[in-house]
């Protein structure tokens, strides 16, 4: 998310002469004129949107010879056609420049480039505001800001909001932002006045605050080289938005799949710029059993969105649950498919355990998977004492007593032996997810994996569960006694 600017440097005014004003020169010019000015005298015009005046600085090219290099204007004036500005430079003598050869322009000093990046983790409130500044290189006079650095430390860890109860969710702030970029240039003043880049009249590029169709849309996932759904030939993140048969939700998940008939699953996608991400209902989910009435929910749109669809989810749309049905999105009026299909086939098999985990998955959306073997807790305990002498006296005392203790609980949990595309979706998703909830008593909580290290994949048969070790990041704690 790069933004490289390239200043372009106008071409050079010819200078006729440089001279040492004299006694006549300063009779015949005025101006202010005093003898022993070192003067530059041209006729052209001044390219550039910056204009000469006193104060300002100027730079003279190698074919200046003695005065070549940036020099400071401390005169500037106009008599007909011909043009004076006397520089404070050191007498060299008086200088022709060989014929068509010998400019100068205007040298902006320190001139910076400002780039504003608006960050609107609210999409309806206030923008949060970050300024990066940089000099171009000397080289390709140019700068390049990488507005990613900034952005992904607006994007929200709360991805239980969207693993609460439910069907349709918001996930603007988790899978996605809006921003905006204001990107302008400063430099000296000859008043001295410090510039304020953002005033309006030093803007490169702006984008209109006032228009929906300007937000730019950040997306909280990486860009693999290879990958089946995304890869570096993928300029972007088009492919999931929302509105043909064929975009994608953001998920690594087979595109078919058998959850347990408890099991929660979502999918998450983005929305499209040209509805200028209204707030209304427009477009529902379709959510069509095999042998089983379909449901249409209404979903209203920001720059993302998740649908909660596994067959926990959707059971009370169903007068008999369906053992398989399809996930999509159609327009509320016009019955095409806006996005791609996810069929899901549900089994109803008893398990040991339920442990139902919630993640940030690589392309930015959330998905859930749960665990369904054997699940084993264990405790270990750090503990503090004190020591002292015995007292003076009958009854209780001690010469050691505990007074703190920090305990450390973990778990090690599998599921039930895994489909080889399962397996590699959950390891290289789930298990490298920075990000994971693991739901305790109905309460999704931030989860810590202690596990470093499981096979994805095997190109031979290899049919067996995952088993990963796991903290929670709550309930640590124990009283001072």
């Amino acid at each position: 998310m790069r933004f490289n600017v390239v200043r372009t440097v106008p071409p050079g005014t010819l200078i006729v002469e440089v001279f040492i004003a004299d006694s006549s020169d300063v009779s015949s010019l005025g101006n202010g004129l005093q003898a022993g000015d070192v003067v530059v005298y041209f006729t052209g015009t001044v390219f550039g949107a910056v204009s000469v005046q006193a104060g300002q600085t100027i730079i003279m090219d190698a074919d200046c010879g003695p005065y070549a290099g940036v020099q400071m204007v401390t005169n500037y004036f106009v008599d007909g056609s011909d043009k004076y500005m006397v520089i404070d430079a050191v007498n060299a003598g008086d200088f022709t420049p060989a014929s068509m050869t010998g400019s100068f322009k205007v040298w902006l000093n320190n001139y910076t480039i400002h780039c504003r990046v608006l960050v609107y983790t609210d999409p309806n409130g206030a923008p949060q505001v970050v300024d990066l500044s940089k000099l171009p290189s000397g080289v390709t006079n140019s700068a390049s800001f990488d507005v990613a650095l900034v952005i992904k430390d607006y994007f929200s860890h709360r991805i239980d909001t969207i693993m609460a109860d439910g069907i349709l969710f918001d996930a603007h702030g988790i899978a996605s932002l809006f921003y905006r970029v204001h990107i302008a240039e400063a430099y000296d003043q000859p008043s001295g006045v410090l510039m304020d880049p953002f005033d309006g009249t030093h803007t490169i590029l702006e984008d209109d605050v006032e228009l929906a169709s300007t937000f730019r849309v950040a997306v909280n996932g990486i860009h693999p080289y290879t990958g089946t759904n995304l890869d570096w030939s993928d300029s972007d993140f088009s492919d999931f938005v929302i509105g043909v048969p064929t975009s994608r939700f953001l998920t690594n998940a087979p595109r078919s799949i058998t959850l347990n008939r408890g099991d929660s699953f979502r999918l998450v996608m983005l929305t499209a710029q040209a509805d200028d991400y209204a707030l209304t209902a427009k477009r529902v989910v379709s959510v069509t059993g095999v042998g089983s009435e379909g449901a249409d929910i209404e979903i209203g749109l920001t720059s993302s969105f998740a649908i909660a669809c596994g067959p926990a989810d959707i059971a009370g749309l169903f007068e008999t649950e369906p053992t398989r049905y399809i996930v999509r999105i159609r327009d509320i009026i016009d019955p095409a498919v806006q996005s791609e299909t996810i069929t899901i086939d549900v089994v109803d098999k008893c398990t040991e355990v339920r442990r139902p985990f919630g993640w940030l998955n690589k392309l930015g959306g959330v998905d859930m998977y749960t665990f369904t073997g054997r699940e084993i807790t264990s405790s270990k305990v750090k503990r503090a004492t004190v020591r002292k002498p015995y007292g003076i006296g009958t009854g209780f005392d001690w010469t050691e007593r505990q007074y703190r203790s920090e305990p450390d609980r973990t778990a090690m949990v599998s599921t039930l032996p895994l489909p080889k595309e399962v397996r590699e979706w959950l390891v290289q998703d789930f298990f490298e997810s920075p990000n994971i909830n693991a739901v305790i008593d109905s309460r999704p909580c931030t989860c810590v994996l202690l596990t470093d290290e499981v096979v994805s994949n095997s190109s031979g048969p290899y049919y067996k569960p995952l088993t990963v070790e796991y903290r929670v990041g709550v309930n640590g704690l124990s009283q001072q006694a």
